[in-house]
């Protein structure tokens, strides 16, 4: 649920911009039950506190956010990388840029925005947050 108080503004950014070169298709637009993984994964960022959820796409940018059909009044918005060949820094710096400028913290990984959103309204702080990739 959005801050509504004059609490901390929360942004959380989902990198999306990957070209799926080993799948051969969109990752993105995989089929998860109802709806494509990333729409799974926005759908879970809104639901958390965030008080806006920034999707960084970049390869077939048009096609995936066709697909996601997000309100454009919501609090989810889609910026295009046109740099995301570059590597994923690149994606991550261009939602940087795009969060709101009240932002107070922001985080771009799904799975450890809870926790950290728990820490913030908890004790106003965000101790440490990691996820370990087992990549």
């Amino acid at each position: 649920m959005p801050t509504t108080d004059g609490g901390s503004f929360l942004s959380g950014v989902v990198l999306a911009a990957g070209a799926s070169t080993r799948m051969g298709r969109p990752k993105q637009l995989l089929p998860v039950g109802d709806r494509c993984l990333l729409r799974r994964v926005i759908d879970a960022a809104l639901a958390s506190r965030l008080d806006e959820v920034i999707v960084v796409l970049g390869h077939r940018a048009d096609e995936i956010g066709s697909a996601l059909a997000l309100d454009a009044v919501g609090r989810a918005r889609v910026v295009v990388n046109s740099e995301h060949a570059d590597g994923q820094s690149t994606s991550l710096r261009c939602g940087l840029r795009a969060a709101d400028e009240r932002a107070q913290a922001v985080a771009d990984d799904v799975r450890v925005v809870s926790r950290a959103m728990e820490d913030l309204s908890t004790t106003g702080t965000i101790t440490a947050v990691a996820h370990r990739s087992s990549r």
